[in-house]
């Protein structure tokens, strides 16, 4: 019976300890994060308050050249996202040649390479 009780304590303690880890592992976290808001809230050598435009503003520009890709590809064809992405991965042709030639130009690949699997 005692070991029963024993075993019960000892999985509290363990739930207890992980619990206490996290959270401290938090905290140090959202100290960093207040840390660095401290310090970039201000613009430059002048000294003013950043606005939260300016806070977003100033975040760096997500970089990924697969998404940039297919979104520089359905602006220059005045097309959806979801179109180029039937183009690009499942093998399907644009309807207009014109969207072949711009696909050419942005890729360098000729138009006859373009769908060959």
């Amino acid at each position: 019976m005692n070991l029963l009780i024993l075993t019960k304590y000892l999985r509290y303690i363990c739930i207890y300890q992980n619990i206490f880890v996290s959270l401290h592992k938090d905290i140090k976290h959202n100290a960093k994060i207040m840390e660095n808001i401290k310090t970039s809230n201000t613009f430059g050598k002048k000294s003013q308050k950043m606005t939260l435009k300016g806070y977003y503003q100033e975040l760096p520009k997500r970089s990924a050249p697969r998404y940039d890709f297919i979104t520089e590809v359905a602006k220059r064809c005045k097309v959806t996202e979801q179109t180029v992405r039937n183009w690009v991965l499942y093998g399907i042709k644009p309807q207009q040649h014109i969207h072949v030639e711009v696909l050419c130009e942005l890729t360098g690949i000729s138009e006859e390479d373009l769908w060959k699997d």
